[in-house]
């Protein structure tokens, strides 16, 4: 019998009321205290709506220059023992920290004790790829185009628990092979952030956590942040959950986190790091400026959007600065909008809230003007919070079929979650001809390009990392300029937490007229390829 999964539709909690309002505060035109007071009254209206709705557990905060002018947290910091998140709880930032390794390298140079083009021989001397160590640099590392990978595999999770050193988990890094030369590529490496710990290590004498409190966390007054050894000596950390629906379980993770991420902070804390950096209080505005300029190189077809541990990007039209991270009941986002001086900071410890479709959401009421907030205003009496049973985890990890074919009167949206079944179900039972029978054009270029996809997800993600274990969020109709039909954009989870997405549309007999897939939602490295394509604009 085939596996199978499920879908959660967010629209249909969403159609009572649309209000339709100005940018709020943090786009161009900042205006008086009471109209801003009730845009922002209206945005928290809404995200109290989804957490009705969809059960996101997390914190919000949004600032402009030093005033938080919203800041909301709502779900579950502790399901066992009924602690409900607050302010002063401590998300798992996931690869949020590799902006403090950056920012520390960026210190070293500063004052001359790191060369962002020297080999890494040059510090790690006995780095036991010495052919490796020559050729890749400080700069291949924070650019992710080194030509390592993930060191994160089966077996560094076996050891996890016991690991509490960089050092400790370097042998993970070395046991695999590079994915292609030194410079002749990109590819997002949690391995390269890995060796800049050690770096600041060899360069400072002093332990990698250290070294981050004493000139990132301490300056920056982050007086909640931490590696926090995750064995229930530290306060308010945030448990991370898996799950469906109201059914959660909790997630595993190791004993502490590293230089490629896995920290814990508050949105406060997050918010007084922003204020600290671009208040040039970490580091120069030289330097600022280095860390946080796209690497991409001049005139590439490859839109990179990656500086030095920064990610640098646009929506609709205004630059953002900053970085996220996602793992198995752990997302967070950080961006600074330069040109209103607003920053947007998210945490949440529960993937089953799909955080992720809530922060675009946020993310696009900040930068376009013309954005609606449609939302249902809750009845009288109706109850005011969403209800989560603690579960235990799943053997299998597969969640239980509901492709809401006879809940919904949307036909199109059942036609494009069946087949969204269906093309999952051809990656997880390796059947080629399966996957290509659900598209319309064959042609030798169609059909090579939908065989490399299909053979990057058999070759090389699942087997590192792991089955996809559920599917969560099939989007309203977006537009493409690659197909003239409607996309929808489903989201969905590898094993081991890894997020992924498949946007496809279907042609009026039904069949596939454009595909396009990747896996990981902060970097797309294959612009040639398609694979990320940016939504333009919703579709009425």
């Amino acid at each position: 019998m085939m596996e199978q999964f499920a879908f959660r539709r967010l629209s249909k909690y969403l159609l009572a009321c649309t209000f339709f309002l100005p940018m709020a505060g943090c786009g161009q035109n900042w205006n008086t205290k009471e109209k801003n007071n009730r845009e922002w009254s209206q945005l928290d209206g809404y995200i109290e709506a989804y957490h009705r709705a969809n059960g996101f557990s997390g914190s919000i905060l949004i600032a402009k220059g030093n005033n938080v002018v919203l800041q909301k947290t709502s779900g579950w910091q502790n399901i066992k023992n009924s602690v409900p998140i607050s302010e002063e709880t401590r998300f798992n930032m996931g690869s949020g920290n590799k902006m403090f390794t950056a920012v520390a390298i960026a210190q070293l140079a500063e004052r001359g004790k790191i060369d962002y083009f020297a080999p890494i021989i040059n510090y790690l001397p006995n780095y036991p790829d010495q052919d490796f160590a020559a050729k890749a640099t400080i700069d291949h590392l924070l650019t992710h185009s080194s030509g390592l990978g993930d060191f994160r595999d089966s077996a560094y999770k076996a050891d996890w628990a016991n690991l509490e050193t960089l050092s400790e988990t370097l042998p993970y890094v070395t046991s695999k092979p590079l994915l292609f030369e030194p410079g002749k590529g990109h590819s997002y490496s949690n391995s390269g952030f890995l060796l800049l710990g050690l770096i600041i290590e060899s360069v400072t004498g002093e332990n990698y956590f250290e070294y981050i409190r004493q000139n990132i966390y301490s300056p920056a007054d982050m007086k909640s942040s931490d590696s926090y050894r995750r064995d229930g000596s530290v306060k308010n950390l945030a448990i991370p959950y898996q799950g469906y629906q109201n059914e959660w379980y909790e997630a595993q993770y190791g004993l502490m986190g590293t230089s490629a991420g896995g920290g814990f902070s508050t949105s406060l804390d997050v918010l007084n790091f922003s204020r600290a950096l671009y208040d040039h209080k970490l580091i120069s505005s030289r330097s600022l400026s280095l860390v946080t300029t796209d690497k991409a190189t001049v005139n590439s077809e490859n839109s990179w959007q990656y500086g030095y541990g920064f990610i640098v990007k646009e929506t609709n039209g205004i630059r953002q600065i900053g970085h996220g991270g996602n793992a198995a009941g752990v997302f967070f986002e950080y961006y600074h909008y330069p040109s209103t001086d607003c920053t947007l900071i998210m945490f949440s410890n529960s993937e089953a809230g799909s955080p992720d479709v809530l922060f675009n959401k946020i993310n696009e009421y900040l930068t376009d003007p013309k954005t609606e907030l449609n939302y249902e205003i809750p009845a009288s009496g109706q109850e005011s919070k969403f209800e989560v049973r603690l579960v235990e985890k799943p053997e299998n990890e597969e969640f239980v079929v509901d492709v809401l074919a006879d809940k919904s009167t949307d036909s199109d949206f059942t036609k494009y979650s069946q087949t969204s079944i269906g093309i999952i179900n051809s990656i997880k039972t390796k059947d080629i001809d399966s996957f290509n029978g659900f598209f319309a054009n064959l042609d030798i270029v169609t059909k090579a390009s939908n065989e490399s996809m299909f053979n990057f997800m058999i070759e090389e993600a699942l087997p590192i990392k792991g089955r996809i274990a559920g599917l969560h969020i099939l989007s309203e109709p977006v537009s493409l300029k690659q197909s003239e039909y409607p996309i929808r954009v489903l989201v969905f989870h590898l094993e081991d937490g890894s997020p992924g997405s498949i946007s496809f549309s279907l042609n009026q007999d039904g069949k596939v007229d454009y595909l396009s897939l990747f896996v990981h939602d902060q970097i797309c490295p294959n612009r040639k390829s398609k694979t990320c394509d940016l939504i333009e604009r919703k579709i009425e």
